[in-house]
């Protein structure tokens, strides 16, 4: 029951929400929108910058099937 308890407690990381914060790649050239790769779909997206293909992006948010990226400085995998 505790485990049940701690796991509802948890955001949820399916759907439109768990693409938040998730790492992707561009698909091609993305000239303020764009098209990238995030778990193995392609979604629309928009960035404040020009992005060549294979860029890593971090996905911060989304408004319908858009989705709104930055560049990953992050650097891990």
């Amino acid at each position: 029951v505790v485990l049940l308890v701690k796991d509802r407690r948890r955001p949820s990381t399916t759907g439109a929400e768990g693409l938040v914060g998730e790492i992707g790649v561009t698909a091609g050239d993305l000239r303020e929108v764009g098209t990238v790769r995030v778990h193995g779909e392609l979604w629309r997206a928009r960035c404040g910058q020009e992005l060549e293909t294979g860029t890593r992006v971090r996905v911060v948010s989304i408004d319908g099937l858009e989705l709104t990226v930055v560049v990953d400085e992050s650097g891990s995998q």
